[in-house]
């Protein structure tokens, strides 16, 4: 991601996104296909930035931001779908999948573990992935913030985080409380304007980055998320 100040607007260069393009839109700016950036006033540098932060798990400042690899299951081994996904199919802030013809090839991002996509699917006005039994793809440098959010979105069988800038001999499995408290700060999020949603990321980054852990009930304490919602 990067912000780049041109005249009097941003340029927000990142991967394409509808939430982040309808945010965009509703601060007054346009997604330019050309670019790949979304283009607002820079005096919407503030709520722009909290917008990066709720969709990409990053708004685009010099701080320093973990990244993780992710597996995200598409279909079960049944041939049943895993989560709700369409035509793009989106997560973790990028378009992860995507078939622009019925007859063209899926795009997808980062490599498929398992599984796949045949060389067709759905019809000629609404092309389909039309994923195959098991597949998996993995996906790369996800701001592990984001991961986080969308394994308690979607369910730790649909999102494992296997690898990133952790210690080897941790656990690849996240402890059932930890999914619990993201579960219920997905939730949180899920009851809030687009700007509070932004300030909760930008203060769960704080919180999660602070060295010694700040003082008090965690953000992400499932109790203190009930108080409050």
């Amino acid at each position: 991601m990067m912000i780049e100040r041109k005249g009097d607007d941003l340029h927000v260069v990142t991967p394409k996104n509808s939430d982040f393009i309808e945010g965009v839109k509703k601060l007054g700016g346009r997604w330019s296909g050309t670019a790949k950036a979304g283009v607002v006033s820079a005096r919407q540098e503030e709520r722009v930035r909290a917008l990066c932060l709720r969709v990409y798990g990053e708004d685009g400042s010099a701080a320093a931001v973990d990244r993780v690899t992710v597996r995200v299951r598409l279909m079960k081994p049944d041939g049943m779908r895993m989560w709700d996904y369409t035509n793009p199919a989106e997560c973790c802030g990028r378009v992860i999948a995507q078939r622009w013809g019925r007859d063209q090839s899926v795009k997808f991002d980062g490599a498929i573990i398992s599984g796949g996509f045949p060389d067709s699917g759905g019809s000629v006005k609404n092309p389909r992935l039309a994923a195959l039994s098991d597949t998996v793809l993995e996906i790369y440098d996800v701001p592990r913030v984001l991961a986080l959010i969308e394994q308690g979105r979607l369910g730790s069988d649909a999102i494992e985080i296997v690898g990133g800038s952790i210690p080897a001999s941790a656990p690849s499995q996240l402890p059932e409380a930890a999914v619990l408290a993201v579960t219920a700060f997905a939730a949180a999020l899920a009851g809030l304007d687009e700007e509070d949603r932004g300030r909760a990321m930008a203060l769960l980054t704080e919180r999660l980055n602070s060295t010694p852990a700040p003082a008090g009930p965690s953000l992400i304490d499932p109790d203190v998320l009930q108080e409050k919602s």
